[in-house]
């Protein structure tokens, strides 16, 4: 069986160089041949790479893509980098006559990245419920009220439900004891699901995210930033349905001015603009000394990132205590927001991340960040965009957001993705241990140490769950706009 089974990967490693082959430079036909050698020999780590130094010399030679993919295929843990060099095949030679096999190669190494994925993140999750209880809470109580900053389980939440299991991810949220931060994860789960188009599934979770915080001592605080996080991550009309359940009205103005923030990242301030001044209206009724000088602070922010410095202004001299934060805020904002956007249209995007970097608010970070990857984006620059959004924006709702509109962007083109497009993937993106060196990565995680050894597991399940998101829309889009078979 062993002999039949090499026989056949060295004759399909030699069949396709045959037939493809155009007049390789000799020092990519003698790599080559070396990598069909360690084929033969069932090394198929060693005969990867000597196809990819054959590609030093003959980067699109079609027969040293497929045989890169058909080596990495044979290596647990390395299916997303094949199905990368199998569509770089496809994209060198998309009427290759094995190109209905090379497509249905792709789609069985996909399902077998799923399945091990799953295992992977159940393995991450089992090692969230190993943390002492009071270390998971804490970092959310005091590293950042942000969304995407939690604890161990709150992370597993988020992990099982962006891998497409939701229910589970609902089941280990009821472990959050306290009630805001279970309505938070079940919130989280709620938006995962919108993002996937699963409307339905998600309105029911951010109906329990709200009954939960209702049952909790600080449920105003947990549904005003469920409002607010719902907002950011693009579900507005959920957001307002949200700030129904508050009865205060400073909350409501703060909800009210992230609604306003995530109108203005879409381009529509005409109707941010009118939202803004219902606030004004309602923070009249705001009696609490503190709360009101919050509520103008967050408006005099919403009306700079709206462009309207005269009504931020305005808004921070009622800021108390804050107005001179807030003053410092506007004009810092329009400084920066000035430099990166006429850098970024000039077609100088390193220069408009630097500028991009000086904000003082994350918020602002990661909406000129996301604003840049989408102008690299069009002007034909995947690549460079997705190196934005997965190394610019990592760990953030806006940066799955940003993502998704580079991929969009990429969908509409009038060709599929480009050979170098696919190669980068490969080479850039998918170049770090957890996608070479799967088990020995995995080896490496802090001994000892529960919450070390979670977040070691985490940071690479994040990784995972990123490229193959990437990975699975590309592969989309090439049988979209590919040839038909």
């Amino acid at each position: 069986m062993t002999t039949l089974r090499t026989t056949i990967i060295a004759g399909l490693l030699l069949l396709v160089a045959g037939v493809l082959r155009a007049e390789l430079p000799p020092d990519a036909q003698s790599a080559m041949e070396k990598g069909v050698l360690a084929a033969q020999q069932q090394d198929f780590a060693l005969a990867a790479k000597f196809f990819a130094e054959a590609r030093e010399s003959a980067p699109e030679a079609p027969e040293l893509l497929y045989n890169l993919g058909l080596a990495e295929s044979k290596i647990p843990g390395r299916e997303l980098r094949a199905i990368a060099w199998f569509g770089a095949y496809l994209a060198a030679n998309p009427t290759a006559a094995n190109a209905a096999a090379v497509k249905k190669q792709m789609d069985a190494l996909e399902v077998k990245n799923q399945v091990s994925t799953t295992k992977f993140i159940k393995a991450v999750v089992d090692a969230a419920k190993l943390v002492p209880g009071d270390r998971r809470v804490a970092p959310l109580l005091y590293w950042s009220p942000d969304l995407y900053d939690g604890g161990s389980l709150h992370f597993a939440v988020l992990l099982l439900a962006r891998n497409g299991n939701s229910a589970d991810a609902l089941k280990v949220a009821e472990d959050l004891k306290d009630a805001y931060f279970r309505s938070r994860a079940q919130g989280a789960v709620g938006l995962i699901l919108a993002a996937a188009g699963d409307m339905a599934g998600a309105r029911k979770c951010f109906d329990l995210a709200v009954r939960t915080a209702k049952k909790g001592g600080n449920g105003g605080y947990a549904i005003q930033q469920l409002a607010q996080d719902q907002a950011r991550a693009g579900e507005i009309p959920a957001a307002f349905e949200t700030i129904d359940y508050l009865t205060e009205d400073w909350r409501t103005c703060r909800a009210k001015c992230a609604i306003a923030e995530a109108m203005v990242n879409n381009a529509d301030i005409p109707t941010a603009m009118p939202l803004l001044a219902v606030v004004e209206q309602t923070a009249i009724n705001i009696k609490d000394v503190d709360a009101l000088s919050g509520t103008y602070e967050v408006l005099g922010q919403a009306y700079a990132r709206a462009g309207d410095l005269g009504a931020a202004r305005k808004a921070a001299e009622k800021a108390g205590e804050l107005k001179s934060r807030t003053l410092s805020y506007i004009a810092g904002a329009k400084e920066i927001k000035d430099g990166w956007s006429s850098l970024a249209k000039s077609g100088d995007y390193a220069g408009a991340l630097k500028a991009a970097r000086k904000f003082s608010y994350d918020t602002d970070k990661l909406t000129a960040k996301s604003s840049i990857a989408g102008m690299q984006a069009n002007s034909g620059d995947f690549t460079g965009a997705l190196y934005t959004v997965l190394w610019e924006m990592r760990r953030s709702w806006e940066s799955n957001r940003a993502r998704g509109n580079v991929l969009r962007i990429q969908s509409h083109r009038q060709s599929p993705c480009s050979v170098q497009d696919w190669t980068t993937l490969s080479t850039k993106f998918l170049n770090s241990p957890i996608f070479t060196e799967f088990s020995s990565s995995l080896a490496r995680m802090p001994q000892g140490d529960a919450l070390g050894a979670f977040y070691y597991l985490r940071e690479n399940a994040e990784q995972v769950l990123d490229l193959r998101e990437v990975v699975t829309q590309m592969m989309k889009q090439q049988a979209a706009k590919g040839p038909k078979l």
